[in-house]
């Protein structure tokens, strides 16, 4: 009997609130999803996205969520043709509007790729846009899950409105309180922790570290216990933290303006979203495919060296690559003789000035909040032009707010040019011994945005002013037990047992 050509498949998760945190949701999302997979046993699951305590209604998935990079995903051809998405139910997708939920249709549509709704057993593929019966009853859906936020939206904006008024003028807003603060928005016993968290964070430890730090200081504390990965992301974004609630400030700060800036600067670099934060491997993240562009995994099996593999080829066989492997060993060889020097330099001049750093991360904030006002502002107006309404006052409301931006964008300028203006072979000691601190190295490497690139039997870089030579390996020398690589038209080998997994982690550069 012929085994089924497999199908591939995404899953895709989501709730809307942070009081659904550590409810069954997510669960009978699951459910949900493996009783149709247990009935379709030829579909294979090649990735999950989930977003947490985000809404579909205004578009916050697509546009900042993991369902964005499912969709960018698909449109840099990642996610093979033919492909399903599989969700519990159509609004876990998009609550928005028929015009704007058939747009992202569209763009899912246009790659090849399936929608499944497993609770009713749906299947909207491409072809759905030209079958009528079954695009009015995927209309019905859009307009139901629109209609139904519409409500829901409604009844908790007078909530908030209503919480923003009285935040504005200092009132502890009533909600749920976070584990650290008590009634009044005061800190309680446990703000110590908050404090470890983010301490921990900007030293390089990822959630899952983090929460093992946690339950070992805290053992007999609940919030450490129910502490997951999720809920210390939500932590680090949240603006609680340093006392503050809709940009008004109503709580006591757990910590200060320039430790929170500093936690979301080391957020916003770490650039792989759908894997485990703690990197393990000093090169984690920092290596990227030649073929194809897309992240390289790293698998060790055993007491063997590990290896290098692309994402892509052993997930979804999307890339075209023949080597299936490289060594891991060669690749911190590459990384230690060559572009350590030019990491080094390049990490000086971003961290020349702590007080400069610091402002450039305010800055971007500052930056995107306006350009999110002046985008408001620039459809109120258009709404009123519309109605042929008085506009005067928005025209000056957003030649404020472009003066603003030009403003901070002049003083972001500056302030690159004079951090770019710093001695280029200059190496600073605190960049030079970060090798020393194996846990925050792959952190800092990570924000320097430089990327390792692997091709069949080469090694590149790209990201440098001035990008190290390449070299191609020629091969594992069975006799020797080495490694052997060519570099500017000369041969080099090295014995593979002078590598040990200590080294590799960087625990013996002491």
């Amino acid at each position: 009997m012929n085994e089924l050509t497999p199908r591939y498949a995404v899953t895709y998760q989501r709730f809307s609130s942070e009081r659904q945190i550590n409810n069954s949701s997510l669960e009978r999302q699951t459910d949900a999803q493996r009783a149709w997979l247990a009935m379709n046993k030829d579909v294979v699951v090649i990735d999950s996205f989930v977003d947490e305590a985000i809404s579909a209604w205004n578009g916050s998935n697509v546009e900042k969520g993991s369902l964005g990079r499912l969709l960018q995903a698909i449109e840099d051809g990642f996610i093979p043709n033919g492909t399903l998405i599989l969700v519990e139910q159509f609004s876990r997708l998009s609550r928005q509007n028929i015009d704007k939920t058939e747009e992202l249709l569209r763009r899912i549509w246009a790659a090849g790729v399936t929608l499944v709704t497993v609770r009713d057993n749906q299947l909207y593929t491409p072809e759905t846009i030209n079958n009528l019966p079954q695009r009015i009853k995927l209309l019905v859906e859009i307009e139901s899950a629109f209609r139904d936020s519409e409500w829901r939206s409604a009844k908790v904006r007078g909530s908030y409105e209503k919480r923003e008024r009285e935040a504005k003028l200092g009132i502890v807003p009533r909600m749920r309180r976070r584990f650290w603060l008590d009634k009044d928005g005061r800190l309680n016993e446990h703000h110590i922790a908050v404090k470890d968290i983010f301490n921990w964070y900007i030293d390089g430890f990822g959630q899952t570290a983090i929460i093992k730090k946690l339950r070992a200081k805290y053992p007999d504390e609940k919030f450490a216990q129910n502490m997951d990965p999720s809920s210390v992301t939500r932590i680090i974004k949240s603006e609680v933290a340093k006392g503050y609630w809709r940009d008004c400030k109503v709580y006591e700060p757990a910590v200060d303006e320039a430790t929170f800036t500093m936690a979301q600067q080391v957020l916003d670099s770490r650039l792989v979203k759908n894997v485990q934060e703690d990197r393990q491997w000093p090169l984690r993240g920092l290596v990227i495919c030649e073929i194809c562009g897309g992240g390289m995994s790293i698998q060790q099996t055993g007491d063997t060296l590990p290896l290098f593999r692309c994402s892509n080829h052993r997930r979804s066989k999307s890339c075209s690559r023949k080597t299936a492997t490289f060594p891991y060993s060669l690749v911190h060889l590459y990384m230690f003789n060559l572009v350590r020097k030019r990491a080094s330099r390049l990490h000086t001049q971003r961290t020349v000035s702590a007080e400069s750093t610091l402002r450039l991360g305010q800055i971007e904030k500052e930056l995107n909040s306006l350009r999110g006002k002046l985008l408001e502002e620039k459809n109120t107006y258009k709404s009123y032009l519309e109605q042929s309404k008085n506009v005067r006052i928005f025209l000056e409301l957003m030649a404020e707010t472009d003066d603003a931006i030009l403003e901070l964008e002049s003083e972001k300028a500056e302030l690159q040019r004079s951090i770019k203006a710093q001695d280029k072979l200059f190496i600073s000691k605190e960049s030079d011994e970060l090798v020393f601190k194996p846990q925050s190295f792959n952190v800092e490497m990570q924000k320097l945005k430089f990327k390792i690139v692997i091709g069949e039997n080469t090694l590149n870089t790209i990201g440098f002013e001035n990008n190290a030579p390449e070299w191609t390996y020629t091969g594992y020398c069975r006799k020797t037990k080495s490694y052997r690589w060519k570099a500017l038209g000369k041969n080099y080998s090295y014995p593979c047992n002078a590598f040990t997994v200590d080294t590799l982690m960087l625990e013996d550069s002491e």
